[in-house]
């Protein structure tokens, strides 16, 4: 977790040189990241994307504003809520703005944190750094059927609250609200190593459950 830590500070020290708050605001992340009930939204699923982001760097024109959308999308996350997006933006502005980055850098961080709601491109390019972070968010669609059984198994975990009935309900609307898409990634690189596995995945769990 350390390399995290200090990936955060390398990146807004740019901003700000208040290594205490700096330090102050990981620990908080890391606090509601590793959450005992995120059984997938948790810092494995965070350092995942960083790592793809590290892989892409040469096709992302901003990587900062891409990373620390990757640190905050998901900072707030509630199974029982449907503001988590929006609640997750206003964190991210809140502690930018206090450690002084630049405002217009916030305001495309907050862009890409409530695109995650929908994914949904915003009217930018299907190679744009948005198109990337989205990409990289449902990389794991996209796994080896072993991963992403692991994957399903722990979103499960997650919404345990919910009896089977009601669960699978859902969680196959969703699934199939990405099939019904022309494409469930944006990006070449996606659709052309991702998109046909993701597709034969989201379809095998679809019939575990019915």
């Amino acid at each position: 977790m350390e390399h995290l830590r200090i990936r955060l500070q390398t990146m807004l020290q740019n901003g700000s040189s208040d290594l205490i708050r700096i330090d102050s605001y990981f620990d908080t992340l890391a606090k509601n990241y590793r959450f005992r009930k995120r059984d997938y939204h948790n810092f494995e699923h965070i350092a995942a994307m960083l790592k793809l982001s590290d892989k892409y760097a040469a096709q992302l024109q901003q990587k900062d504003i891409v990373d620390l959308a990757i640190f905050y999308h998901d900072v707030i996350y509630n199974p029982l809520r449907k503001d988590n997006e929006e609640r997750s933006a206003k964190r991210s502005v809140r502690e930018l703005t206090q450690l002084d980055f630049p405002k217009e850098k916030i305001e495309r961080i907050k862009t890409y944190i409530l695109a995650t709601k929908t994914h949904d491109l915003q009217g930018l390019d299907d190679e744009s750094d948005l198109a990337y972070f989205l990409d990289f968010d449902l990389s794991v669609l996209g796994a080896d059927w072993e991963t992403y059984l692991i994957y399903s198994q722990n979103i499960r975990k997650e919404y345990a609250i919910y009896p089977d009935l009601m669960y699978n309900a859902g969680r196959v609307k969703v699934l199939r609200g990405f099939l019904n898409k022309p494409t469930i990634y944006f990006t070449n690189a996606f659709k052309e190593k991702e998109e046909t596995q993701a597709r034969k995945n989201i379809e095998q769990e679809i019939m575990l459950m019915c």
